[in-house]
């Protein structure tokens, strides 16, 4: 049970980034994924982490997204620097 749990929780870690690869080419559709993507992580990680911050941008055919986050549980700061390229 918790390999499969885990797993679905890994498929959910981009948040259908992969997929949005294409809408972000331009301006609304980059701002689209940054807010699709922070009421993502607030709605399942949102008694865990406080979002601090979502950036997305899109060049050429791949979508780079930056997330900067806070530990509830401690008041750690993180950073994660995702690039999802289109193939």
């Amino acid at each position: 049970m918790t390999a499969r749990r885990s797993s679905g929780l890994r498929k959910r870690s981009t948040f259908g980034l992969s997929q949005r690869i294409f809408e972000a080419t331009s301006v609304a559709g980059t701002a689209l994924a940054e807010s699709l993507e922070f009421q993502a992580l607030d709605r399942w990680l949102g008694a865990l982490i406080r979002v601090e911050s979502v950036a997305a941008s899109s060049t050429d055919s791949t979508l780079s997204v930056d997330l900067r986050y806070r530990i509830l549980a401690n008041g750690n700061r993180r950073f994660l620097n995702l690039e999802i390229p289109s193939s």
